[in-house]
């Protein structure tokens, strides 16, 4: 049970890491505005619930703050 939950873990990391050029949310931010991607029912699914909180937040929760929080701890500011 433990070993199909780890794989299970690697398996959506690699769906949803944008560090991973193949990823679907790799894909997505790289050409989703552009045309359709097809995606992982998985990553849909988080996708959609992102959305539902990030509505549901007024906006508080914010599924696109990845990159920049990425971007501050690399630079080594403070991303709190």
């Amino acid at each position: 049970m433990i070993d199909r939950s780890f794989v299970e873990i690697e398996r959506i990391h690699r769906l949803m890491s944008f560090n991973e050029d193949e990823s679907d949310a790799s894909r997505l931010n790289r050409t989703g505005m552009y045309h359709k991607v097809e995606v992982d029912e998985s990553t849909f699914a988080v996708l959609s619930l992102a959305l539902q909180l990030s509505s549901g937040s007024s906006g508080t929760f914010d599924i696109t703050v990845a990159r920049t929080l990425a971007a501050r701890d690399a630079s080594g500011s403070s991303i709190l």
